[in-house]
This record gives C-alpha cells, sequence and structure tokens, in this order.
C-alpha cells in the first residue's frame, strides 16, 4: 500500500476548495454593494440635513417673503400663499449644490407648504434621490429611475 492521494481524491479536494473560494468572493460581492448602498443613503440623508436646516434658518426678504439660508437661497416661499415645488439638483455627498460634474451625485425636491402667518407653522416634503438622474414624479410623489432615496417631514416657524 502506497502512502499517497489517489488522482480522484485530489481532484475531489481541488473541487470543495474552488467552491469554497466561489462562495466567498459572492459573499465580498454582496458586502461591497451593501456598502454603497449604506455610503449613499449616509450621504443623501446628509443633503436632507442640509436643506432642512436651510429651511429652519429661512431669512426675511420683504414683510411676509422669506427664503432658505445659505446654498439653499432659491427655496422661497411667501407667508399664506399655496404650496412651492422647488427642484434641488447637483447635490455632492457633502450636502451641498456643486458644479463639479464628478461630485453631482443626487438630486433632491422640496414640496413646503408656508406658515399661514410668523408664528404658525409650515411644512416642507425633502426627498434627495441617487444617481442625479432620477426624476420626481409629482402625482405620485416618488422618484422614478432611482436607485434609492429618503424622505423626511419638516415642521418648521420661519425665523421672524
Amino acid at each position: 500500500m502506497s502512502s499517497g492521494f489517489s488522482l480522484v481524491e485530489v481532484t475531489l479536494a481541488l473541487g470543495i476548495v474552488t467552491f469554497c473560494l466561489l462562495l466567498l468572493m459572492g459573499l465580498l460581492l454582496v458586502g461591497l454593494n451593501a456598502m454603497k448602498a449604506s455610503r449613499d443613503e449616509a450621504a443623501a440623508v446628509n443633503c436632507l440635513e442640509q436643506i432642512s436646516d436651510a429651511i429652519r434658518s429661512g431669512l426675511i426678504d420683504t414683510g411676509s417673503s422669506y427664503h432658505a439660508a445659505g446654498a439653499y437661497s432659491g427655496i422661497t416661499w411667501t407667508l399664506g400663499s399655496g404650496a412651492v415645488s422647488v427642484p434641488v439638483t447637483n447635490l455632492s455627498a457633502g450636502g451641498f449644490p456643486t458644479s463639479s460634474p464628478t461630485e453631482q451625485q443626487y438630486v433632491g425636491r422640496v414640496e413646503l407648504t408656508p406658515p399661514a402667518d410668523k408664528s404658525s407653522p409650515g411644512t416642507a416634503l425633502i426627498s434627495v434621490a441617487w444617481p442625479r438622474q432620477a426624476q420626481w414624479n409629482s402625482s405620485t410623489r416618488t422618484w422614478e429611475n432611482a436607485q434609492g432615496s429618503v424622505h423626511i417631514w419638516l415642521v418648521f416657524i420661519p425665523n421672524p
């Protein structure tokens, strides 16, 4: 009797090792995809925070006209007026609009119902989606062609 392995035993061992390596590679890809999705969602939440802070810090233009603070000054509303729907484009992972095409990864939409007066609360639905090619469907209030999205309802009272 010899003490070596037969060709069949070696082939079976190589088959088992190959199967295990393929399983590990598949799990690695799933893990990498989950990490990317988590990173995209965290960056979109950062965008939500920046937009909601800008609305909460809204500045008065005239007696009843307001605009959001900072980089989001394009979001404007008038006390007692109807709902306002504002697209927010070219968002970066840092949460601010950018002119660099390589950093433009997110797109947002703000649907704001202004307060009736300076002491009443207003509401806003803020939504951010990725990639930036996603499009907002106003009738269903959802994103189309999006890999993912995050939303927040904001209740605010404008600064006097």
